[in-house]
């Protein structure tokens, strides 16, 4: 096959977006870059259950949501159970604002300030929650969050922790 021919074929194939994630999908590898600026990765966490969760400080349940994600890492132990917080604050500055005033928690924070992850994951509202089981797929979305979802998390945490996993979607007005 001629160089040019295969430039053609190239180009004439679609590029694949990650977009609107559904259970059974891969996540994106990169979920944004820590107070520090390093990038963190998904692949860090292989062979662990991770809670990726979207969140603002503007963004009332996801303030409440956060605390009692982080009880259910240390209830599970961070080594079978990580929690990725990526906030969605656009300036650097206020991220690291409210970094700082959740350092004191074991939750792993990541900035996304120009939606790229967020996008990846067809975000449309938070909190935005994704439970990702030990193979590294997504296993149960949910979209909101009260009171009466706690309940069903810690249920599919522990499926995800036994290894015996389903996959789900649950919206939550």
């Amino acid at each position: 096959m001629k160089k040019s021919a295969l430039i053609l074929l190239l180009l004439s194939v679609p590029s694949v977006a990650v977009s609107d994630l559904r259970p059974g999908d891969s996540p994106p590898d990169l979920v944004g870059r820590n107070i520090a600026g390093q990038e963190v990765l998904l692949s860090e966490f292989a062979g662990r259950v991770v809670i990726v969760t979207f969140w603002a400080a503007w963004c009332v349940p996801c303030l409440e949501e956060l605390p009692i994600l982080e009880g259910i890492q240390e209830a599970a132990g961070s080594d079978r159970l990580v929690v990725v917080a990526i906030n969605l604050e656009g300036d650097r500055s206020e991220f690291r604002r409210m970094a700082k005033a959740v350092r004191e928690t074991p939750l792993i924070v990541t900035h996304d300030p120009r939606g790229q992850v967020s996008r990846q994951f067809g975000l449309q509202g938070i909190p935005y929650t994704a439970l990702i089981g030990k193979s590294g797929r997504i296993e149960f979305i949910h979209q909101g969050f009260n009171d009466q979802l706690i309940e069903t998390i810690v249920d599919e945490v522990n499926l995800l922790l036994s290894h015996s996993a389903s996959l789900g979607v649950a919206t939550t007005d």
